[in-house]
């Protein structure tokens, strides 16, 4: 089970099959949540977007993308693929702190486009260590119907290659649902947990249990890329079921 995520943005996509470029910033982190660390030398942003939607995917309307790079007083140097320097120009350009990646090297990057991480990027500084920028093809996630009990509860989900952020959890009236009610974000790991490889997304008991008899609740998941899927839950005594809403 992958729970623990690089933070991550998508900044490209195109109608029917989703292409990405994901900046990852720091280490891995639970959720959205991480240790505090040393500021690096530089990072590519997680926190940029910028849309390039088409009608229809082929080979010919793949658009460049970009990232905003936080140089934090360094200079960007190069853009390596494992042991093979990308060419500045041909498969990318740099522009004040716009990196920018080429339709034609994306093409190749991507290669047959399965879902996933198609090839992972390297982008070096001046000084500090070097940051990874992973090109990933996904597609919007599909969550599917089930029923459990409050110790046991896994819906059925295609994730398509994204990766799942966070959890917001409400009540009808938009009162907040779980163990705190100060919050509609639930805790990634403690309150729900996906499962990748198996397919599936898992709701805890410490979730469940404290949700009110025969109320429904509101899921919204929130995807790194910005999809999101909307999944609602009602607990009737240790019996759990779910519907897909969106």
């Amino acid at each position: 089970m992958r729970q623990a995520r690089s933070r991550r943005r998508r900044v490209g996509w195109v109608a029917g099959l989703f292409l990405a470029i994901l900046a990852t910033v720091g280490t891995s982190l639970t959720g959205a949540v991480a240790a505090a660390r040393p500021a690096p030398a530089a990072t590519a942003s997680a926190m940029d977007t910028v849309a390039a939607m088409q009608p229809s995917w082929n080979l010919d309307n793949t658009l460049d993308q970009s990232l905003t790079l936080n140089l934090n007083a360094t200079s960007f140097r190069r853009l390596w693929q494992g042991g093979t320097k990308l060419a500045q120009g041909v498969d990318y350009t740099v522009s004040r702190d716009r990196l920018t990646l080429t339709a034609a090297a994306l093409t190749r990057l991507t290669g047959d486009r399965a879902y996933g991480v198609n090839a992972t990027l390297e982008a070096r500084f001046s000084s500090g260590v070097p940051w990874q920028i992973d090109v990933t093809t996904y597609d919007a996630p599909v969550f599917a119907g089930a029923t459990g009990t409050t110790g046991s509860f896994a819906a059925p989900a295609q994730f398509l290659g994204d990766s799942l952020a966070t959890m917001e959890a409400t009540y009808a009236d938009g009162t907040n649902a779980g163990p705190a009610d100060w919050t509609a974000y639930q805790q990634f790991g403690t309150a729900f947990a996906p499962d990748y490889d198996g397919g599936t997304l898992r709701l805890t008991a410490d979730f469940l249990n404290p949700l009110k008899d025969g109320v429904p609740v509101a899921l919204t998941f929130h995807f790194w890329s910005g999809a999101t899927v909307t999944y609602q839950v009602t607990r009737s005594g240790d019996t759990v079921t779910g519907t897909a809403v969106s």
